[in-house]
Parts: C-alpha cells; sequence; structure tokens
C-alpha cells in the first residue's frame, strides 16, 4: 500500500458519515488538504505511521538474510619486474591469479597487458565488507564456506562486529595468518545478518503520494492495521477510550501475530558484542 492509502483508511475509520470518499483523486487534488477537518489530523500522521512501524520492528525483529561468498579483506601491491616499479592498475584493468598462483593484469577485453609480475598480499582477519548488502543491520552468525580444493567448511565461527567500523573481526581463528595466499584467497564466507529497520521519510511532504510501504518490507496485513494505531493517536486527547481501544487493536495484532523464523539455524547462532541496544 501507498502512504496515502493508509492515510486515507485512517481517516475513514475516524469519518465514517462523511460525503468525502477519501480516493486518489482527492488526494491528488488538494480536496483533503483544504479541508479543515481532514487536514487538521493529517498533518499529525506521517509521524504516527512512523511510530507504528517502529512498533511493529519491535515486535518482529526475526527477519535474517543470507549474505554470502565473503572474502576475507586484503590488499596487494604490484611489482613490474622489467623496471622494479610499482604498478597501479588503470583504468578497466584487472589482476588475474590463475590456478597455479601466476599473476597477469588483464585489460577490459580480458587480453593481457602485463606479465612479468610480482603481488605481495596483505590479509587482514575481518571480512571485506565491499559487497555488503543495503538492508544489513549487523551479523547473527557466520560461517566458513567449503572449497572442494583448499578449505573445510565450518559452522558458527566466532567473531567480533565492531559497529564503528561496521567490520566483522575473528578473534579466535587468525585466517590472516594462514601460510599459504591461495588458501587465503579461496577463504569465503556466509553471513546470517538482521535486516537493517527502515521507515517512512517524517520531513517529506504531507501531500507525498509515492511512498510504497511494501518497500519498507512491512508486511500487508500490519499495513492493514496501521490506521487502528493513527485512530488511536489523533483521538487520544479528545476520546480517550476510542483512542485506547483502537491503538489496543493495533498493539494487540502485531503482538499476537505468527512470527516467521527465518530457519533452524536461528536457535544455534552464536552470541555477539553490540556497542548499542537492539
Amino acid at each position: 500500500m501507498k502512504l496515502w492509502e493508509i492515510k486515507a483508511q485512517a481517516l475513514r475509520l475516524m469519518f465514517a458519515d462523511t460525503d468525502v470518499n477519501f480516493s486518489y483523486s482527492e488526494f491528488s487534488d488538494g480536496t483533503i488538504y483544504s479541508n479543515s477537518n481532514t487536514k487538521e489530523k493529517l498533518t499529525r500522521m506521517n509521524d504516527s505511521i512512523a511510530r507504528a512501524i517502529d512498533m511493529y520492528y519491535q515486535y518482529n525483529r526475526e527477519q535474517t538474510k543470507l549474505w554470502s561468498q565473503i572474502p576475507l579483506y586484503y590488499t596487494y601491491v604490484i611489482t613490474n619486474n622489467s623496471t622494479g616499479l610499482t604498478y597501479t592498475l588503470q583504468t578497466g584493468e584487472t589482476l588475474n591469479r590463475d590456478a597455479y598462483g601466476v599473476h597477469t593484469v588483464l585489460n577490459a577485453q580480458g587480453e593481457v597487458v602485463l606479465s612479468d609480475i610480482t603481488v605481495v598480499y596483505t590479509f587482514q582477519n575481518y571480512l571485506d565488507n565491499t559487497t555488503k548488502p543495503s538492508d544489513f543491520a549487523y551479523p547473527t552468525r557466520v560461517d566458513l564456506l567449503k572449497d572442494k580444493n583448499y578449505v573445510n567448511e565450518q559452522d558458527n565461527i566466532e567473531f567480533y562486529y565492531d559497529e564503528a567500523t561496521e567490520q566483522i573481526y575473528f578473534h579466535t581463528q587468525d585466517f590472516a595468518s594462514y601460510d599459504s595466499d591461495t588458501v587465503k584467497l579461496a577463504l569465503k564466507f556466509r553471513v546470517y545478518y538482521k535486516i537493517d529497520i527502515t521507515n517512512i521519510d517524517t520531513s517529506a511532504s504531507l501531500s507525498d503520494l509515492t511512498t510504497e510501504l511494501n518497500d519498507l518490507g512491512i508486511p500487508a496485513d500490519v499495513q492493514r492495521m496501521i490506521p487502528y494505531f493513527i485512530k488511536g493517536e489523533i483521538y487520544e486527547e479528545d476520546e480517550a477510550d476510542i483512542a485506547r481501544a483502537a491503538k489496543q487493536e493495533y498493539v494487540n495484532y502485531i503482538g499476537q501475530r505468527p512470527r516467521n523464523t527465518f530457519s533452524k539455524y536461528q536457535t544455534k547462532v552464536k552470541s555477539y558484542k553490540r556497542t548499542r541496544g537492539e
């Protein structure tokens, strides 16, 4: 549902005996905002909807996703053996390493542009977050994936998540100290993570018609209940009993709503350290 539809349903709950239809056209042409009764209530709705979404997340924090094929963080220095100078990759060029550990520099067409080179890697004992998903909040479990040639899988590896740097560190296994670059480059990890909480932009125009709550990950059934929470907040001062009943209907619904677990692994996640509350 779009934001205007949530507001329209809330207004219908509050104005059952009105000749206003609370249709899209009445929102888009400004009729709703020129009506003194509806305008007064609409000015408070963005904040109320945001609080309803916050409350939903308080009751529903199981939403877990996978982020996979993550390497250790590393840097490298390329030396051109012909000149003895450090070489910097040019636009479109990539560093290639074959199965025998031989390095070459390739251009955008995959052609070798430099072959007589030496590459020195420096690995760190934390994950490369270059591919970190945009909805990542914090990790709950880390596994080491199997590589058929070099690596055996490991589940539930102990880790430390530093929220300041947003890095996942390993503090009981020093993967970065493995002897072979070949093995270290073959290390790939899988992270189970909680999704980040998203909400509407409360600073957006009150006449915003485009925000889609589906895009925020709010289930459709919860969206349909948000108007009750809005009614409860807006009627709080004038109709305390009605307000309490409406808000409680929303709270009861999200509190008793069945919660889908992600997988059996959720009962076995490792503990982690956070620097602020969940």
